[in-house]
């Protein structure tokens, strides 16, 4: 069960989600720009960084429910797109230290960067 929303908070649930959504969207992810942007553009009142990153974590799960409402709006609209699905490797650790790696220990891991003419 959820607690009930302090009445002293100074930020709506939908101040927080705008906020946290205009910092990922044009300000690569960086919540302080964020809140400085909304302040001086549109009067947000902040609280404490803890205060609102405490909220923005309790709102999660909305967050979670309004993208997958949101996809599956445009996957349904958008019927005859194609989606493509890349397949880039993404380096865990280096060659180095590849003894001591936990994550993933199979050779079947390991690959190669022949533009970088290293290996992973």
């Amino acid at each position: 069960m959820q607690k009930p929303n302090a009445p002293s908070r100074k930020m709506s649930d939908a101040q927080v989600l705008s906020t946290a959504l205009v910092g990922a969207y044009y300000l690569g992810a960086n919540l302080a720009v964020a809140q400085d942007y909304m302040k001086s553009h549109h009067g947000f009142e902040f609280a404490h960084k803890s205060t609102f990153n405490r909220q923005l974590h309790r709102l999660a799960f909305t967050l979670e429910m309004l993208f997958g409402q949101l996809g599956q709006a445009i996957k349904q609209l958008n019927t005859e797109s194609r989606y493509m699905i890349d397949s880039f490797p993404v380096a865990i650790c280096r060659n180095i230290r590849i003894k001591r790696a936990k994550l993933l220990q199979d050779e079947a891991y390991c690959g190669d960067n022949a533009s970088k003419r290293e290996y992973f």
